[in-house]
């Protein structure tokens, strides 16, 4: 009598966890928390979850030593110099060379 409790007590378990693997969104589906630097948010290779207006499209015209949070950051001065409402970057591109400032709603 034991054996079969135990055994009908794996199966719901395991039939729960099968079910439960199921709801659970795609690595693409998922979110993260992103960091704010500079009082606005960056977004590469990835798009806002939540809804937001696009104010514009910017062209990178900068030069930067290599390093990323440098362009990043002078990408963000310049979005926020343009769209002082902006909350966000978006980097269209792996040329970074355009970019989107937008506002979240």
């Amino acid at each position: 009598m034991k054996t079969k409790i135990f055994s009908f007590t794996i199966i719901v378990i395991g039939v729960i966890a099968f079910a439960i693997s199921f709801t659970h969104s795609s690595p693409t589906e998922r979110m993260g928390r992103m960091r704010q630097t500079d009082g606005m948010y960056l977004f590469y290779q990835c798009d806002p979850v939540d809804d937001y207006t696009y104010l514009g499209t910017l062209k990178t015209t900068v030069s930067w030593s290599g390093k990323p949070s440098e362009l990043f950051g002078q990408m963000k001065s310049k979005a926020k110099k343009k769209y002082p409402t902006a909350d966000a970057v978006i980097i269209k591109n792996d040329d970074l060379d355009e970019y989107d400032a937008i506002q979240f709603k």
